[in-house]
């Protein structure tokens, strides 16, 4: 199934927002994975499990690299999704 990428940022920002314990509207496309909301290599881990399941798709390590902020995710996310 295809997500457009409004889709995509809601239900990212619900899955983070039950993760992190907090209001999904502090999260923002902007907003950094580790700087903004804090996520550490071991949450990031926990992060794309929970994304994966979400999303239900594959994420490889490599594509992890380089991800900064929640716009990458998203990006990646409607990438994956639009594969199928």
């Amino acid at each position: 199934m295809s997500f457009n990428d409004k889709e995509i940022f809601a239900r990212i920002r619900n899955v983070l927002g039950r993760m992190l314990k907090i209001s999904g509207d502090q999260i923002k496309l902007s907003s950094t994975i580790q700087d903004d909301l804090g996520i550490d290599s071991v949450d990031g881990l926990d992060m794309f499990f929970a994304l994966e399941d979400e999303f239900q798709i594959k994420l490889g390590e490599k594509e992890l690299e380089g991800l900064h902020s929640i716009a990458d995710i998203v990006r990646l996310v409607e990438r994956k999704t639009s594969s199928r």
